[in-house]
């Protein structure tokens, strides 16, 4: 066995050059890759956020404006916007980027609910309230399976149904 033959090779391996830029963009692809991917989760979720902020506001308004109306004909507050109808009113406005609220826990749809409250209370504005509240799980893009099955988001919004001061609600 000759053994002047493998340092030959040595130096002649140590010595080239041709490939290198293969090689450090084969290690630096992948930096790059995972940072793409942060760049359009990041996007993703903030585009999730705006709409479920806007969905629920746009519905709280909607539901209250209807129960307005409803007060304003008949006196009585027992008109009141459905589920079904606040539901509605939330994916009017996000769909179809997001999907659309079934009411349904267990298929990745946002969760939509609702509490009708009457303050009579010293130092609070009295009247009847609506809170909606959407609840959704995220999943980033290329992580479907992390996170637990997606990252919990929940964004609520109040408001009052003017022209009930002082009268009891019926809605519930």
């Amino acid at each position: 066995m000759n053994l002047r033959r493998p340092a030959a090779l040595a130096r002649r391996f140590a010595g080239a050059r041709g490939g290198v830029a293969t090689v450090e963009f084969a290690i630096n692809s992948l930096a790059l890759i995972l940072m793409i991917f942060a760049v359009i989760n990041l996007g993703d979720l903030g585009l999730t956020l705006g709409l479920m902020k806007q969905g629920v506001e746009s519905a709280v308004r909607a539901s209250v404006v209807q129960t307005e109306a409803s007060f304003a004909a008949t006196g009585h507050t027992n008109a009141c916007a459905t589920a079904a109808q606040m539901a509605a009113y939330f994916n009017n406005v996000v769909a179809p980027i997001m999907p659309a609220a079934t009411g349904s826990t267990t298929d990745g749809s946002p969760i939509v609910t609702y509490n009708w409250t009457n303050y009579t209370l010293l130092g609070t504005a009295p009247g009847t309230f609506l809170t909606i509240n959407v609840a959704y799980r995220w999943t980033p893009i290329g992580l479907p399976n992390s996170f637990g099955g997606g990252i919990p988001l929940s964004m609520a919004s109040t408001q009052m149904v003017i022209g009930t001061s002082g009268y009891p609600t019926s809605c519930s």
